[in-house]
């Protein structure tokens, strides 16, 4: 009798709140994958680096990259971050909403590392030299990579100034396996107060395969 009783609760309340409760379970899964991701993660950011080129896609770079990167070095990839120009606004924005522009998050020491263009590169009031950055051992293997900030004269003629201004990647090893051949210089700046100087040191050793 009671077994046909709950059964009969149990179709009505079936028939009334079904969409309800598969809508609840539904959210409770939810729940459930958020909080094992979360779990899973140590929560901080460990290297942050920003493309304005359109080139280095953040596919490419996690999936790729920042994979074999993170594996060698211990490093908990949710924590390595790649961002593009449009996460920022230009610095007239910044000023009149407060939000933050390239120009801010590198001089906050948010950026670690950005991947420009030759001849575009981020000034020097920003990202400094980078042989004062970089450690002189590295710098030693990187020296046939290492390129001034594009000047110009005063009659128009470009050339390159005697301050560092970042590392052309096009022949890094990690680079070429996963872009290919790329027509225009990639260059990679390091601001002088980049948070993370050390684990982007480990990044740019695994880019060019320097033991």
């Amino acid at each position: 009798m009671e077994k046909k009783e709950f059964k009969s609760k149990w179709e009505n309340y079936w028939y009334y709140y079904k969409y309800h409760t598969l809508a609840g379970m539904f959210v409770l899964v939810v729940l459930v994958i958020i909080v094992i991701a979360c779990a899973n993660r140590t929560g901080e950011v460990e290297l942050t680096l920003v493309d304005t080129t359109a080139l280095v896609v953040e596919t490419n770079m996690k999936e790729e990259i920042y994979e074999g990167f993170s594996k060698k070095n211990n490093i908990d990839k949710s924590g390595l971050l790649i961002k593009t120009q449009a996460d920022y606004v230009d610095d007239i924005t910044a000023e009149r909403t407060g939000a933050k522009s390239i120009g801010g998050a590198i001089e906050s020491g948010e950026i670690d590392g950005i991947f420009v263009y030759r001849g575009i590169e981020i000034k020097e009031e920003y990202i400094g030299d980078i042989e004062k950055t970089l450690p002189e051992d590295l710098l030693k293997e990187l020296e046939e990579y290492l390129i001034g900030y594009l000047c110009v004269d005063e009659n128009g003629e470009t050339y390159s100034s005697e301050t560092t201004a970042g590392i052309v990647v096009n022949d890094a090893k990690r680079f070429v396996e996963t872009y290919g051949d790329v027509e225009d210089y990639v260059v990679l700046q390091i601001p002088q107060n980049c948070k993370h100087l050390e684990n982007v040191i480990s990044f740019v050793k695994y880019l060019f395969d320097i033991q």
